[in-house]
């Protein structure tokens, strides 16, 4: 399973990226949801908090986005272990917090590929490796990924 990372929700809803990550998100969103992926919920926050702060999105619109991920996307909540895990993933790889608690519930989920532009492109940690989907040399990694699933 892909976990996606909220970048890539924002760059999906902000057309007239000059680097065309727009058009790439949308893509990648779009193949997904006829597999089996994930959005934590830590992940739907900050998109909603982006949009608020930003001004990229409406607010009510952006919330209309997080309910229709919702319901395409399997959406794991935070449990109270994953506040230990994603604390001991922090410390341990040198991540921000919150950055750990996004990893820690996607794994927790079954994920194995956590899509982030944000993150360190090749990392794995128990069994999720975070993928830059924006870098030419993880196309064969991601387009390996919908042949084989």
């Amino acid at each position: 399973m892909i976990a996606l990372d909220t970048n890539l929700l924002i760059y999906a809803d902000t057309p007239g990226d000059p680097y065309h990550r727009n058009a790439a998100a949308f893509a990648l969103i779009e193949k997904l949801t006829v597999r089996a992926a994930c959005i934590p919920l830590q992940v739907l926050s900050e998109f909603l908090n982006v949009c608020r702060h930003k001004k990229m999105l409406d607010f009510d619109l952006a919330a209309e986005r997080v309910h229709a991920y919702a319901q395409v996307f399997a959406t794991p909540p935070t449990a109270l272990h994953d506040l230990a895990e994603a604390n001991r993933l922090s410390k341990h790889y040198n991540l921000q917090y919150f950055d750990a608690l996004i990893l820690a519930v996607s794994a927790r989920a079954g994920a194995t590929m956590l899509l982030s532009e944000d993150m360190q492109d090749g990392l794995e940690i128990g069994g999720l490796r975070i993928v830059n989907p924006f870098l030419a040399a993880n196309d064969g990694l991601i387009s390996d990924y919908f042949a084989n699933s």
